[in-house]
């Protein structure tokens, strides 16, 4: 070959080439990483109140099982356990609050107890879940 026809010599990439790439590689892909991430916490929160509220009504009809054998008011700490599977539990405070709201007189003129039930308890980032339930106690 005659030296008028080289081939030039392939350049190999350089190192700032190569930053910038994967910059933008990875700006590119962070927001398809982002917002599944933030959709799956959401969820999460969601299916803890939702099994916060199944424990919760679980609590209440506890509460009124004991109502029947003794009418009780009064303020009672609780703490409730939510567990989605057997690696993802997690423990909530809370409290229930029992009042004697009044008397009722039924169909067969028997007069009812009226309590009152209130359940608070603090679920996942802060947010306050609030149930008030009415119990009608026969003496």
């Amino acid at each position: 070959m005659s030296p008028l026809y080289k081939t030039p010599l392939k350049r190999p990439f350089v190192l700032l080439e190569l930053l910038i790439a994967f910059a933008l590689v990875s700006i590119s892909a962070l927001p398809f990483i982002r917002y599944p991430l933030q959709h799956l916490r959401s969820e999460v929160s969601n299916l803890y109140v939702m099994e916060l509220e199944r424990e919760i009504d679980k609590e209440l009809a506890k509460l009124q099982i004991k109502l029947i054998s003794e009418p009780v008011e009064g303020e009672k700490e609780i703490l409730l356990h939510a567990r989605l599977t057997p690696d993802m539990s997690r423990s909530f405070k809370g409290k229930i609050t029992v009042k004697r709201t009044g008397h009722k007189i039924d169909k067969e003129e028997r007069e009812c107890l009226l309590m009152t039930a209130k359940v608070e308890v603090q679920g996942p980032h802060k947010t306050p879940i609030r149930t008030e339930r009415t119990f009608f106690i026969l003496p």
